[in-house]
């Protein structure tokens, strides 16, 4: 089971109030069982696996969740959260599990690849594509880091860019941390 790619989380909706979709995986492939039989460790092959699954899930409408993929996979959320790391650092192409799709967790690399491809002048629809993600939630994505990059460049303080954004300190910090990255903010006003 995974959770359906349209069923986005919303305030009050809990896990029990979510849709699910079944999907249908490969745990494992005939090419990476010949890996493992002329010496790969699961562990080398483990990032190429978890974006595998997880590419399947999407194809399928459904998104996994991290713990998810460590159910499937055997090992820690830790390890798995590594391992999509890895992956998506190695090819530069954000995988479509939850947290990224529906915009949960912690991790910021949706966002900064998003906003980069902005940057380098692509459309919404060509990073909807790239990305894996809706238009709208692109658009939403660029329209915040423009509007936090507006009120850090005048230097604005943190406090007044989330009363003024509506956003939290935590997300705004990542949009300042992303501008700072494209070196679009004076070192100074960072904060």
């Amino acid at each position: 089971m995974a959770v359906d790619k349209e069923d986005t989380p919303s305030r009050g909706k809990t896990v029990a109030d979510q849709k699910n979709r079944t999907v249908v995986v490969d745990l494992w492939t005939r090419e990476e069982i010949d890996k493992l039989a002329g010496g790969e460790s699961m562990m080398d092959l483990l990032p190429g696996r978890v974006a595998r699954m997880t590419k399947q899930a999407f194809s399928q409408e459904g998104v996994f969740t991290v713990v998810d993929l460590s159910l499937l996979t055997g090992v820690s959320t830790a390890t798995i959260s590594r391992a999509i790391g890895d992956w998506q650092e190695a090819q530069k192409e954000v995988l479509p599990i939850r947290g990224t799709i529906h915009d949960t967790g912690m991790s910021i690399s949706h966002k900064k690849e998003i906003v980069g491809l902005h940057l380098q002048g692509f459309l919404t629809s060509d990073i909807a594509r790239r990305t894996s993600h809706d238009p709208t939630n692109v658009e939403r994505y660029i329209g915040n880091f423009e509007r936090v990059l507006d009120f850090a460049k005048e230097g604005v303080s943190l406090q007044k860019i989330c009363f003024y954004t509506g956003l939290g300190p935590r997300l705004v910090r990542e949009y300042q941390s992303i501008a700072s990255h494209h070196k679009l903010l004076p070192q100074e006003r960072k904060q």
